[in-house]
């Protein structure tokens, strides 16, 4: 009986031995098209979908449902060319938060004809890490919806996301938040809001459009973070409104630096000089001091309301807005 007994365990435990890892663990190292659909499939909530090596999609991933979880890049590449899909490389439409990263170094999601990464529900997006959004020919990362004040997309710690030159790196056609706490975002238009009124926040990172670096219809708040585009670093579109607050910001143009003139409410002092130190001349209302040294103007303290023009003799203007 107890041979019996210790052979019918042994049976037991070599069966379990042999079950897929995927449906022993919360985490899941894939390498294939079929393991990552079973792997976003089968991962528990708020556990870890991580790449064991490169490959190409030949359809969309999509990614619903209710759960929180990630996609570790882990260094590997994931690309999609098709040309004949409705949706990009990944389309979410879940209700939980997507966090795509890269733990790595290397780690990209690159579609080369569509978007790269598609929004299109209630859901939070969240790319950090090393991640790497790319996009040839079309939108890195595009928001199809989003309820007015919910945050639908955030960007973090060295994540990349490059949209075409002539298109946007991120757009949004919803009326969530998008924030900006690092990384490197570029494109045409490094952010750009469609129809929708959502709002922008900038606390760290850079945001470099060939023409502008953010367009938005909602309200645009920087509180740190380097944004430059050709045109003007900041388009803010009727009803929203440029805050700048609490840190250092950088604006870098050729043109205007801005659409409109921003609320600098908690600002002791700002100043403003040209990218290589030119000199040049200023015209204001506001109380300021000229730097023949370094060259820039320092407002202070800061005076509601105020306007001031500079005139440049060469080079690329450069705001900078410091405590």
């Amino acid at each position: 009986m107890i041979k019996r007994f210790l052979c019918v365990l042994l049976t037991l435990c070599m069966a379990f031995c042999l079950l897929p890892a995927v449906a022993l663990a919360d985490d899941a190292v894939i390498d294939t098209e079929a393991e990552l659909n079973a792997a976003v499939l089968a991962v528990a909530e708020n556990g870890t979908v991580t790449l064991g090596g490169g490959f190409t999609l030949n359809n969309t991933l999509e990614i619903g449902g209710t759960k929180s979880f990630t996609i570790d890049l882990n260094g590997f590449a994931l690309d999609f060319n098709a040309m004949d899909k409705d949706h990009g490389l990944i389309y979410f439409t879940g209700t939980g938060t997507l966090t795509i990263t890269d733990s790595s170094a290397g780690g990209t999601l690159q579609a080369n004809y569509n978007s790269t990464v598609e929004s299109n529900g209630s859901g939070k997006l969240i790319i950090s890490g090393n991640a790497s959004i790319i996009s040839t020919e079309s939108v890195a990362i595009h928001i199809m919806d989003g309820a007015a004040g919910s945050d639908v997309l955030e960007i973090t710690g060295n994540a990349v996301v490059n949209g075409e030159e002539g298109g946007p790196g991120i757009y949004n056609t919803g009326d969530g938040d998008v924030t900006v706490a690092g990384g490197e975002i570029t494109g045409g238009i490094a952010i750009e809001s469609g129809d929708g009124n959502g709002n922008v926040t900038v606390s760290g990172g850079t945001v470099k459009g060939a023409h502008l670096a953010i367009s938005a219809r909602g309200n645009v708040t920087l509180t740190g973070g380097t944004m430059e585009g050709k045109a003007k670093a900041i388009n803010c579109i009727d009803p929203g409104q440029i805050a700048i607050s609490g840190g250092t910001v950088v604006l870098k143009c050729i043109g205007g630096v801005m659409s409109k003139a921003p609320d600098l409410t908690g600002y002791v002092s700002y100043y403003w000089r040209t990218s290589s130190y030119d000199p040049f001349i200023i015209s204001t209302t506001e109380a300021y001091t000229y730097n023949a040294s370094h060259t820039y103007v320092e407002f202070a303290p800061y005076v509601v309301p105020a306007t001031y023009s500079v005139t440049l003799p060469t080079g690329t203007g450069y705001t900078v807005f410091a405590q």
